[in-house]
């Protein structure tokens, strides 16, 4: 999802003439605007720039009674936690949610997306599940308040009238009332990012108008060849090629349905199905097969259309001796013929909890599929799971049931099939053992699986590099990354954290805490370099596509760092972003309506609701939070260090943006809390002076011919 920009002289120079002439008049006529909405903060801003700082003082000092706290003192900050400790232990870090639009529903069967789905749930991944049928008359998504499992619950969508979209798909109507309908959901409860995760062709285009709307990433959990079921809508094989060339990202489970029309140069992620080792173990026989006479030839799954009866019928009449053992449902298959062997047991579908104890009974497995380009593309999770009993497995050398050799004893036809369950039986040239089939199982497993696509997951998005100055102030500093943690729904970043040679005990600290806080870690500068140099160590540590500085006297709202990711995804031109906050000095500024951290997240999830998706251009951002692409940062150049310790390489930075062609801009749907000042705090008056003073003569000799708007 990053950015392609013509890197050569010439490109950038047309596409800063293209930037220049489109984005010109206006981001002057937003830029006057904002600031005569913002009278205050436009004053603060101009004072800021042409005040000497004795003045400035003597201002602030008359302003500062009538003012709300500013968190900005140790009492204030104090009195701001609400007297609890900063907490020592970081939070779990949140992910984003995971809406999953069904080709199963969940009541039905345990299957594949039961346990990567459920297994993602528990790593912190909320799901969102949906039925197969669309609810009609109905403008909102249903949220069911009983879990699925943990972390996973069920959704039902709506839809202009109520369809099963595996039958009937989905219409341009549909599309329109659950689209609608799911973004006032994520709004309503505060999602953050979402990936859509699409078992079914059918859902094409609900997941694109969801992409189109919101910017979701598409995962397409190709599972099986659709097009293969008889009961299946018409236009399903054109919807599955649609979608596989569509989809941010395709998983496959088998190497057939990898390759779409013989293409196998397309990226895929290759997932087969799985097991779960503990629940398969073996455990005492189920009773009611303890009488059935020896051997015990059994099979589990659903029996419809692809398994093959024939071969079933002749296998049990050739050998009457042979108990046969079928566990599934039959719906939508003649079994007739089944039932006339007495030695054939059908005994219907039975629960997952159920099937290790009845399978544990076998004596021999077997996979009994017809060949057809539906179990082709087949990798029959039943294998998998008998593996995990230690079972003898006799299949049909289909591709994914071949493909694993000795530990399966492929055989084509009745004749062939019973030969092999013969010598399965007696051990007869036996390739492999008992512990060795329970291994493969092992190795194959579900948290495998979730550990792959896991990764995957986190891949469909941006990579960032969070980076951090820090200069004493240790309970701001915990403050600040313990929020992080908790607050952070964007799953693919990294905290680069850059001490300036703090004298309280930080260092020590800082070392402890990024070994326990995973994505982290710190440079510890032996002398204070100042913020601009700090701030480029951090990004000189990283290849990440996004660069986000952050204060470490902040706290981060829910969902901060994806909404600054998405202004930058979704608006090219866009070269710097920044928050609202409480605390900073021009039209980002926004009187909060809180006075502790107890009040912070909630009034900020109101603010940042009704004002969803509002932005404006700004002629600087402070660096206390902004986000950058890694390329505007290489174009343009890293902070000026020549601004020795702080104050206005921002302004500095924020200007060689807006000149290079980009557009500066402050997003009111993201919120920041900065308690500002608080390593500048800590110097005396006359230096802070000093600093202030020498830095403004180099930041007007350096951009002594512009005007002093910057335009």
């Amino acid at each position: 999802m990053a950015r392609d920009r013509d890197t050569t002289p010439q490109g950038r120079s047309a596409q800063t003439e293209r930037r220049s002439s489109q984005q010109g008049a206006r981001r002057r006529l937003g830029l006057w605007w904002h600031r005569l909405r913002h009278p205050l903060a436009t004053a603060r801003w101009f004072a800021a720039l042409f005040l000497p700082f004795r003045v400035r003082r003597s201002l602030l000092r008359l302003l500062r009674p009538i003012r709300r706290p500013s968190f900005g003192t140790a009492v204030a900050f104090d009195a701001f936690l609400g007297g609890r400790a900063v907490s020592a232990q970081p939070a779990a870090r949140p992910r984003p949610t995971v809406l999953c639009l069904s080709v199963i529903d969940w009541q039905l069967r345990v299957q594949r997306p039961h346990h990567l789905l459920g297994r993602l749930a528990a790593r912190g991944w909320p799901v969102l599940y949906s039925g197969t049928e669309l609810a009609g008359g109905a403008g909102h998504v249903r949220l069911d308040l009983a879990e699925l499992a943990p972390n996973a619950r069920a959704v039902t969508l709506p839809g202009a009238r109520r369809r099963s979209i595996g039958e009937d798909g989905i219409t341009a109507a549909d599309v329109r009332v659950a689209a609608g309908a799911i973004e006032q959901l994520a709004a309503r409860e505060r999602l953050g990012p979402v990936v859509t995760f699409c078992q079914s062709p059918a859902w094409r285009t609900l997941a694109l108008e969801l992409r189109e709307r919101s910017g979701w990433p598409i995962v397409y959990d190709r599972i099986d060849l659709h097009r293969g079921f008889s009961t299946t809508s018409a236009s399903i094989g054109e919807e599955d090629r649609r979608l596989v060339r569509e989809a941010n990202l395709m998983v496959a489970t088998s190497e057939c349905l990898a390759s779409v029309d013989g293409d196998t140069r397309r990226p895929v992620l290759r997932l087969p199905n799985g097991c779960d080792p503990e629940h398969w173990t073996a455990t005492k026989p189920a009773a009611e097969l303890a009488e059935l006479p020896r051997p015990i030839i059994g099979y589990f799954g659903a029996i419809s259309e692809w398994f093959d009866v024939d071969l079933v019928e002749e296998m049990a009449i050739s050998r009457p001796d042979w108990s046969i053992v079928l566990i599934g449902s039959t719906w939508g298959t003649d079994v007739v013929r089944l039932g006339r062997p007495p030695n054939v047991h059908l005994l219907g579908e039975r629960s997952y909890s159920e099937l290790p104890s009845l399978a544990s009974a076998f004596d021999v497995g077997i996979i009994p599929f017809r060949r057809t380009p539906l179990t082709e593309a087949t990798d029959p999770v039943k294998l998998y799971e008998m593996m995990a009993l230690g079972l003898e497995v006799v299949a049909p050398s289909l591709p994914e049931i071949a493909r694993h050799g000795d530990l399966v004893r492929c055989a084509d036809g009745c004749q062939q099939f019973v030969t092999a369950v013969e010598d399965a039986l007696a051990g007869s040239g036996e390739p492999v053992g008992v512990e060795q089939r329970r291994s493969f199982a092992l190795k194959n497993s579900w948290d495998a699986r979730a550990d792959v696509l896991e990764s995957a997951l986190v891949e469909l998005f941006p990579s960032v590099c969070i980076g951090i100055v820090t200069y004493n102030n240790r309970d701001l500093n915990a403050l600040c990354l313990d929020s992080v943690a908790a607050q952070t729904l964007y799953p693919n970043y990294e905290v680069v954290i850059v001490d300036n040679a703090s004298t309280d005990g930080t260092a020590g600290w800082l070392r402890e805490e990024v070994a326990t806080r995973r994505g982290h870690r710190v440079v510890l500068n032996e002398s204070n370099l100042g913020f601009a140099a700090a701030c480029n160590q951090a990004f000189g540590e990283t290849t990440a596509d996004i660069l986000c500085f952050l204060n470490n006297d902040t706290v981060v709202t829910r969902g901060w760092l994806s909404t600054l990711v998405q202004a930058l995804t979704e608006s090219p031109e866009v070269g710097l972003v920044g928050p609202s906050s409480n605390g900073v000095a021009n039209e980002a500024r926004v009187e909060p309506g809180y006075d502790s951290l107890d009040d912070l997240h909630a009034w900020a999830a109101e603010f940042m609701a009704a004002h969803r998706g509002e932005s404006f251009s700004i002629p600087m951002l402070a660096l206390y939070c902004a986000a950058l692409p890694r390329s505007v940062w290489h174009e343009v150049g890293g902070l000026d260090e020549r601004f020795e310790v702080g104050f206005f390489e921002d302004d500095d930075f924020s200007r060689r943006i807006r000149r290079t062609g980009y557009d500066v801009r402050c997003r009111r749907d993201a919120w920041v809390h900065h308690f500002q000042g608080a390593s500048f705090g800590k110097l005396s008056p006359e230096a802070y002076e000093r600093i202030y003073e020498a830095n403004r003569r180099r930041f007007h000799a350096k951009w002594r011919s512009d005007s002093p708007g910057g335009e």
